[in-house]
């Protein structure tokens, strides 16, 4: 979509772990219990963004581009749900004439 997009990020995970701040006393250590981990979700997609931007503002100085400051996450489950989620994605682009920002 000219306006979007959908993406499934596949995370191997070894471990859970806890951001515990209750414990801190000190300032900068309760920000860095709080702030994202290398390798989470967050830290991925602010990663991807920050390539991108880079990459858009050197090779098209002049478009007007900005990125939505969230972004929608959902843990897919299972095999069908995974296929349900694909079959969207790759679907999705034959319904931009019905968003409503598309401009003709």
């Amino acid at each position: 979509m000219p306006n979007h997009i959908h993406g499934i990020v596949l995370l191997v995970v070894e471990s859970l772990q806890c951001n515990d701040s209750t414990t801190t006393t000190k300032p900068n250590q309760f920000m860095s219990d709080i702030s994202p981990k290398s390798g989470s979700v967050s830290t991925i997609i602010r990663s991807y963004k920050s390539v991108c931007t880079k990459h858009i503002h050197i090779h098209h100085p002049d478009f007007n581009f900005g990125w939505q400051s969230k972004f929608h996450d959902h843990i897919i489950r299972n095999h069908e749900e995974y296929i349900r989620i694909e079959n969207y994605i790759i679907n999705n682009p034959k319904n931009w004439k019905d968003d409503k920002l598309y401009k003709l």
